[in-house]
C-alpha cells in the first residue's frame, strides 16, 4: 500500500508506492505545510487508480472512472465511490485536526495496516463491504492470531482492535459514504474483570527492595494515581507542580487534556526534597536523565520481594483510586483525580464492592414485623403434625395450621 513520510534529513514530503512489477519508487515533495499538502494530495491520486506511473519516471492521468451509485437511497444521482484506503486517509487527517494524540493516531495505524489491509485494502467501494464475507474473517483472524508472547490474544485486545473499526465506519456514516456501519450487528466479547491484588503494604515491600528511582516512580503512582508510562508519568516535570497549592498539572496525552492532581503535606516534603537533589527537569529521573522505562527494574522489585501474584504498575493507579473511594470519597472528586472524562468509567473499572460494604448495605434495610417464637415451639409444632399424619390423618388440622402460619409472620 502507498503511504507517506518526512525525510529526518532535509524534510521533504515523501510517498513511496509500488509499480505494477512490484518495484518501490519515491516521488519527492517540498517542506512545510505545503510540501504535506501535496504529497497528501498526490497520494490519495494514487490509491485511487487517478494517475499511472511511467517507466519513463513519469506519471500520466488515469482514465476517469465511471462511478456508480453508491447509495440505494438515491435514485436518478451519481455519487463517487470510495475506497476503504482513502477513507482510512481521510479519517486520520480527521483524527489529527480534532486533537487526537499522536499515540492514538499511530496505535490507529498499525491496527489498520496489519489486520484490516490485508483483507479491506482492494475494496474500492466501501458500500460492498459485508458483514460475513469480510468483517468475521477479520475479527476470527484477530482473535486466532497469537499475540508478541505466543499467547492467545485477549477478548479485551480484540474489542480494541475491532472498536477502531467500528469508529472508521461510524465516520463513514456520519459522512453519508454509507447508510449504515457493517459492524451494527457485532457485540463486544465478554472480558473477564481481573482481581487487583495489591495492597499499600505490599507496594511497600516492592518500593523496599526497589532502585531509589523505581520506588520513586511507584510512589508517585500511589499517591498521584497518574498514569504509568510516557503518556503521564515519565513526562511530569518540576515546573507544573505548584507547591503553594499542593497540586501538579498533569499532560494526558492519551485524551490530550490537562487535570490538576493536589498531594498532602507529607507528600509535599517529599517532593521538596526529590527537587532539591534533582538534576534534570523530569521528576522522574535516573543517571542524570529523563525515563522511559522502569519495566525490567520493576519486574526484579516485584520478584525479589517475594510476592506471587502477578503486579504491574498500572495497579497502583487502581489502587490509589480504590483506597479513596472505600474510605467514603466523593466518587466525583476520584474521577476527576484520574483523568476520567465520565464517571462511569471510575465505577465500573475502580470501584470494588467489599463483603463488609455488602453486609452494611443489607442492614439498612428495615426490619420485618414478625412474632417471634422459639425453636423448641416450632419443633414441637412439627413433630405433633407428623405423627398426625402417621395416624392416618391425610392433612394438619386445620386450627394448628392457621397458628403455625400465624407463628411465621
Amino acid at each position: 500500500m502507498p503511504s507517506i513520510y518526512q525525510r529526518k534529513t532535509n524534510g521533504k514530503w515523501m510517498v513511496a508506492f509500488k509499480d505494477s512489477t512490484g518495484k518501490r519508487h519515491d516521488k519527492t515533495f517540498g517542506r512545510g505545510a505545503e510540501g504535506e499538502e501535496a504529497a497528501r494530495d498526490f497520494l490519495r491520486r494514487i490509491i485511487n487508480g487517478e494517475v499511472q506511473y511511467e517507466e519513463s519516471n513519469t506519471f500520466i492521468e488515469s482514465p476517469k472512472l465511471k462511478f456508480k451509485d453508491c447509495n440505494d437511497n438515491v435514485k436518478n444521482e451519481e455519487k463517487d465511490c470510495l475506497s476503504f484506503a482513502m477513507l482510512v486517509e481521510e479519517y486520520r487527517v480527521h483524527l489529527e485536526r480534532n486533537g487526537s494524540s499522536e499515540g492514538h493516531v499511530n496505535s490507529f495505524l498499525y491496527v489498520v495496516n496489519a489486520y484490516f489491509i490485508p483483507f479491506l485494502g482492494e475494496v474500492e467501494d466501501i458500500n460492498n463491504i459485508d458483514y460475513y464475507k469480510y468483517i468475521l474473517p477479520i475479527i476470527d483472524n484477530i482473535k486466532n492470531e497469537p499475540n508478541c508472547f505466543g499467547k492467545k490474544r485477549e477478548n479485551i485486545t480484540v474489542n480494541q482492535y475491532v472498536n477502531y473499526l467500528r469508529a472508521l465506519f461510524n465516520y463513514a456514516c456520519r459522512r453519508d459514504y454509507i447508510c449504515k456501519s457493517p459492524l451494527i450487528l457485532w457485540r463486544p466479547l465478554k472480558v473477564k474483570r481481573k482481581d487487583r491484588l495489591i495492597t499499600f503494604e505490599d507496594a511497600k515491600k516492592i518500593m523496599s527492595c526497589a532502585a531509589d528511582h523505581i520506588k520513586w516512580a511507584i510512589q508517585l503512582v500511589c499517591y498521584l494515581g497518574v498514569r504509568p508510562g510516557k503518556s503521564e508519568l515519565f513526562n511530569l516535570k518540576w515546573s507544573d507542580v505548584d507547591f503553594e497549592r499542593n497540586r501538579i498539572l498533569v499532560y494526558a496525552s492519551k485524551t490530550n487534556t490537562h487535570r490538576y492532581i493536589y498531594f498532602t503535606d507529607e507528600f509535599k516534603e517529599i517532593m521538596l526534597y526529590r527537587k532539591s537533589v534533582a538534576k534534570t527537569e523530569f521528576i522522574v529521573e535516573f543517571n542524570n536523565r529523563n525515563v522511559k522505562t522502569i519495566k525490567t527494574g520493576f519486574c526484579k522489585a516485584v520478584l525479589k520481594s517475594g510476592i506471587t501474584y502477578p503486579v504491574k504498575l498500572y495497579d497502583f493507579r487502581h489502587l490509589f483510586a480504590t483506597e479513596m473511594i472505600s474510605k467514603g470519597a466523593d466518587i466525583a472528586a476520584v474521577s476527576r483525580l484520574m483523568g476520567h472524562s465520565r464517571i462511569s468509567t471510575t465505577v465500573n473499572s475502580y470501584y470494588e464492592t467489599r463483603s463488609d460494604e455488602m453486609k452494611r448495605a443489607i442492614n439498612l434495610l428495615p426490619a420485618i414485623s414478625w412474632k417471634k417464637h422459639s425453636i423448641l415451639t416450632m419443633a414441637k409444632m412439627f413433630s405433633t403434625s407428623l405423627g398426625e399424619l402417621k395416624n392416618g390423618e391425610r392433612k394438619m388440622p386445620q386450627p394448628k395450621l392457621e397458628f403455625f402460619l400465624a407463628a411465621l409472620y
